[in-house]
């Protein structure tokens, strides 16, 4: 099964509605429902972008809207990129290379919660998105936490965001750390939906839910004999007596899994517009999507069962561009084994009177070397004035 998100959602899409969609009609489908998440909100009184149906959708209009990309992380490169401190990356670093794009990330990277039924879900990516909210300029992660064994179907997942505002960032001396860190100490400041499933209610006698038991958590599983109507209707079943996950629990393992997500975005931003970047676009994809593009472009004129079969004739095709990211990186990272310094960015002043901050991914290198001489070091730049390490 695909790893891509808007892949798996269009597939779901055709089976409740049961008739193919092009990638126009699943846009105007968000686009109605990003109107009622916005309208729901607004009915409570609460800002847009405090609603998970409004981010969802809206997330999916502005990937339709920046050309659909999508960028697969390999193993290594996604290990170092969750690892890679933000602390001396000023937002000015940050230019994004589209509105909204889709990062695909390999099976372990993180999970989040779903809900005691389901549990915890690996992530199998994130949208990325700029947008002005609220007079704000935020930086939105949308991120999907794909079905897991406890799931009633493909479209049982898990979703959650995460807004970061840029401006705060900026306007306050912050760096990422610092704001996510600040974030994460709030717990009304971010993606409270993760919550609402009330894991932390009283639980009967034959139920005690034991944190080391559930997937994504570390420790050793507990087995329990327990029957097919408790697993249904109450999730996961443990032996009496083992203790509850405590909120500050879940709360650290969601806390660190958005990190190293933010981690993952922000640095993932940094090297696609990095002056020497290296991207392997998939041929397949490429043409798959530009075939689709081609056979859509004048949908619009065409009437309901014109616009039918032509739902059903682009249908077996892929709906979205892929691009790996780093190919060589990613080899040289494999053969990197311990004593050596973590990546890193390094800021380099360039252009017309020193003023355009640009940043250099660094590899590691090992310890005691000189970091301008080693080999493994891939990306330099001369006569540059530089900044930070």
């Amino acid at each position: 099964m695909t790893r891509i998100h808007y892949e798996m959602y269009r597939k779901r899409l055709e089976s409740v509605r049961k008739r193919k969609l092009t990638p126009f009609q699943i846009l105007a489908i968000n686009c109605a429902l990003a109107a009622e998440g916005q309208a729901e909100a607004e009915n409570i009184g609460h800002e847009s972008f405090d609603s998970l149906k409004f981010n969802q959708s809206d997330s999916m209009v502005c990937f339709h809207n920046s050309g659909r990309q999508c960028f697969e992380l390999g193993g290594k490169l996604t290990k170092t990129f969750s690892q890679v401190d933000l602390e001396k990356v000023e937002i000015k670093c940050l230019q994004m290379p589209y509105e909204s794009f889709w990062i695909t990330l390999p099976e372990g990277t993180a999970t989040i919660w779903g809900g005691r039924r389901t549990g915890f879900h690996d992530v199998g990516g994130l949208y990325v998105s700029i947008r002005e909210q609220g007079g704000t300029q935020n930086l939105n992660l949308l991120i999907h936490g794909r079905p897991n064994k406890f799931s009633k179907g493909t479209g049982d997942d898990a979703i959650a965001f995460l807004t970061i505002d840029l401006d705060n960032i900026a306007d306050n001396g912050k760096n990422f750390e610092q704001y996510l860190s600040d974030l994460f100490a709030d717990s009304s400041s971010y993606s409270a939906n993760n919550f609402t499933d009330d894991i932390y209610g009283e639980a009967d006698e034959e139920t005690i839910l034991d944190y080391r038991a559930l997937p994504g958590l570390p420790g050793k599983p507990v087995k329990a004999r327990v029957s097919y109507e408790t697993i249904t209707h109450k999730g996961y079943a443990y032996p009496h007596g083992t203790p509850a996950p405590s909120k500050e629990t879940l709360r650290a393992h969601m806390d660190e899994s958005f990190r190293a997500l933010t981690r993952i975005a922000v640095n993932t931003i940094l090297y696609l517009t990095s002056p020497k970047n290296e991207v392997e676009v998939d041929e397949k994809h490429q043409k798959s999507f530009e075939l689709v593009e081609a056979l859509c472009k004048k949908e619009k004129s065409l009437d309901f069962n014109k616009a039918r079969r032509l739902a059903t004739k682009v249908s077996k095709k892929k709906y979205t561009r892929l691009t790996r990211l780093a190919p060589t990186l990613e080899e040289q990272l494999k053969k990197i084994k311990g004593g050596w310094t973590m990546a890193h960015w390094q800021i380099y002043w360039t252009g017309p009177g020193r003023k355009i901050a640009t940043p250099i991914f660094k590899l590691p290198f090992l310890r005691g070397e000189d970091p301008h001489t080693d080999g493994v070091r891939k990306y330099s730049v001369d006569e540059e004035k530089k900044t930070g390490s």
